[in-house]
């Protein structure tokens, strides 16, 4: 399946667009979604609809900048588990715990995406990019803890518009998630996911840890031969943190 995938992307995308260490990333990442290790991966650079179409039949895609290739059945379980996340609001002077989804990114999962998965549609796109869009991908991507950067009711996303948050300076926990491949005699580690989240908004070692267990249970029944989990946590404070 790897080579058929990365067959597909090479053929997508023009041979002089990407070094071999991109098709590689590129692959590996859409490869575990094949499998439904991972519900999504984002493509960071711009792909027109048909070079994302020829991929993967689930294409998630916004404007000409967000597109998403999505495991339905795995998107759609964590559809069904939307309530267990994290929304944490980095807009004012500090990392700010929020009870729930905001209200439009609560309506656009419920009430857009929500029917789009259930109806089991290959595909779909969308106009603009939602203001949201940074907690929206976030949560895509099955981020446990998802920043909020937006002012509810905003319109469309302006990418060039200059974003503050409160995240520099400030004690973080990083999480790695990475998949270790078994099938050569030195294992190799690929990337799965990796995350933040304040320690101010979870400061209780217990609390934390728990976290993390949910999202290594969460994954760790998904892996599949030659694949094991490896989760790896450290502290980290950086000047500023771009979203």
């Amino acid at each position: 399946m790897r080579d058929h995938i990365q067959h597909a992307v090479a053929r997508a995308v023009h041979p002089n667009t990407l070094s071999p260490k991109v098709l590689t990333g590129l692959t590996q990442a859409i490869y575990f979604v094949a499998l439904g290790i991972r519900a999504s991966c984002l493509l960071d650079y711009h792909l027109t609809a048909a070079q994302a179409s020829t991929l993967i039949h689930a294409l998630r895609k916004f404007s000409d900048s967000y597109t998403f290739i999505a495991h339905h059945d795995r998107l759609l379980d964590h559809y069904h588990r939307r309530y267990d996340t994290l929304y944490v609001d980095i807009q004012g002077t500090e990392p700010r715990k929020l009870a729930g989804a905001p209200s439009d990114v609560h309506a656009f999962i419920t009430e857009e995406l929500g029917p789009f998965l259930e109806a089991g549609a290959s595909d779909w796109e969308t106009s603009s990019v939602p203001c949201f869009m940074v907690t929206l991908a976030g949560w895509l991507l099955e981020y446990p803890v998802v920043y909020v950067s937006h002012e509810e009711g905003a319109g469309p996303l302006d990418e060039w518009e200059v974003r503050t948050n409160c995240l520099g300076q400030r004690p973080l926990i990083c999480v790695q998630l990475q998949a270790i491949e078994h099938q050569q005699v030195t294992p190799r580690a690929f990337p799965l996911l990796s995350f933040t989240f304040p320690v101010s908004v979870v400061p209780d070692h217990d609390d934390q840890q728990r976290l993390i267990e949910h999202v290594r249970n969460v994954f760790s029944i998904r892996m599949t031969t030659p694949y094991t989990l490896q989760v790896e946590r450290a502290p980290v404070i950086m000047d500023r943190i771009a979203l």
